[in-house]
């Protein structure tokens, strides 16, 4: 189980340093999911669109 979840964070930051990059910087979380979500091929659109509900 922390495997998995080991191989999730290193995808995403992955994709979110590459955005950043490609975004010029220091940019928000919402730019940040925009642009995963059109650009990414590693992360589904549907897994960024995915909204966590607090407890």
């Amino acid at each position: 189980m922390a495997n998995r979840q080991i191989n999730i964070e290193n995808l995403t930051m992955n994709e979110i340093l590459k955005s950043m990059h490609r975004l010029g910087g220091q940019v928000t979380r919402k730019e940040i999911r925009q642009d995963i979500h059109d650009n990414s091929n590693a992360i589904s659109e549907d897994e960024v669109d995915k909204i966590k509900v607090s407890k």
